[in-house]
């Protein structure tokens, strides 16, 4: 007998291994859908008191979480989507940026692209979409204000 029929095909996929991991995808596609759900309502919230710095963390730890499972289980796209919120997400629970209605625009923006990425993966589609400009909108976020910004509230000149 000869040493290739000795050994396991290393190409072979392990039996289960298919049905493992699409239970792990139905596993993440319903946490995904509870944390986005929270999410949402999380940031209708922030309008309303974006100073709250408890909501700040929450919303951030949820990214996080969506960034971090995506990343292990390799959804590029999500993961990308979700670290540029989060960096966004971390500056202003750092106080380095201020919640402006723009800006819940923007991250109102990412949040609907996390659900469709998410839609997607749940409906098994592995087209990627189109997400160079909700990035950089991201990203132009993430770029800090001066300090004085943010502190100076405008006063009426004195003349």
């Amino acid at each position: 007998m000869s040493a290739d029929q000795n050994t396991p095909d290393a190409g072979a996929t392990p039996s289960g291994f298919d049905n493992e991991m699409a239970e792990i995808l139905e596993s993440f596609v319903v946490e995904a859908n509870e944390i986005l759900e929270r999410l949402n309502q999380d940031l209708l919230a922030l309008e309303k008191r974006p100073d709250d710095k408890e909501l700040h963390n929450t919303i951030f730890r949820a990214v996080h979480t969506i960034k971090g499972t995506s990343s292990f289980l390799g959804f590029e796209q999500m993961t990308e989507l979700a670290h540029k919120f989060e960096d966004v997400l971390n500056k202003i629970r750092k106080g380095e940026l201020s919640v402006t209605p723009d800006k819940m625009d923007v991250m109102f923006e990412a949040y609907d692209f996390l659900k469709i990425l998410l839609q997607r993966l749940e409906s098994k589609n592995k087209e990627p979409i189109e997400l160079s400009e909700i990035i950089t909108r991201l990203e132009q976020l993430s770029q800090n204000e001066p300090a004085a910004a943010l502190q100076q509230k405008p006063e009426a000149k004195e003349q």
